[in-house]
């Protein structure tokens, strides 16, 4: 349930949520006798998240444009490992945004930021982690051929940091990427598929459209 007020081609919006995840997946670990750690997953009981969300999509002038998130909700969840209860809760936020710079008609700059606040899990809790990408798009002949560079994890803040307890245990883990990935895309159109969908209203619709993937 939300509400949302449009600003010419910009708007912002707010919405209350409760989402309820039935048989939830999630990972799990156990000590055996041998001294080793293993690792499983399994459907648990239930999670529940009710809160609110509230968004923007802004042109603030022709060249910059944000769209951005920030979300904050009560979160729990139910259920039972081997026969002990691991119902717990936490208050949660999650924030993105995705900032798109036009240098020109065929030449545009995107920034985006992920944030993940902690949040309680199935054996422990699980730390904050914070996502940045960069990338450059750049069209040539006649918007036919486009070649995107772009670094992931930018300032190298991918951490998956998490601390798990159980019967006789007690563990910490973190996943960290060491290098920066760097990816050079390059696409070229055969059709202007968008174009064509336009002029063509009886066609199915049902495809991705060449020109109109996300950037």
């Amino acid at each position: 349930m939300g509400i949302l007020k449009r600003f010419g081609s910009s708007y912002l919006s707010l919405d209350a949520f409760h989402r309820v995840t039935n048989n939830k997946i999630n990972g799990y670990q156990e000590l055996g006798e041998d001294g080793i750690y293993y690792l499983y997953t399994d459907n648990f009981d239930k999670d529940y998240s009710t809160g609110l969300e509230f968004t923007g999509n802004v042109d603030i002038t022709k060249w910059l444009l944000v769209n951005a998130s920030l979300s904050m909700f009560k979160y729990k969840i139910t259920g039972e490992l081997n026969g002990e209860s691991i119902d717990r809760e936490s208050t949660n936020w999650n924030s993105r945004m995705n900032t798109t710079v036009k240098f020109s008609k065929n030449a545009r700059m995107q920034l985006q930021g992920f944030y993940r606040g902690p949040s309680v899990s199935a054996q422990g809790e699980q730390k904050s982690m914070i996502f940045t990408n960069i990338s450059y798009r750049h069209e040539f002949w006649d918007n036919k051929l486009s070649a995107t560079l772009s670094v992931r994890d930018l300032l190298g803040t991918a951490n998956n940091e998490s601390i798990s307890y159980g019967e006789n245990f007690r563990s910490w883990s973190k996943w960290k990427r060491e290098p920066r990935v760097v990816l050079l895309t390059l696409s070229y159109k055969i059709n202007n598929f968008k174009e064509d969908r336009r002029n063509n209203e009886g066609g199915d619709g049902g495809g991705m459209d060449a020109g109109g993937e996300e950037f």
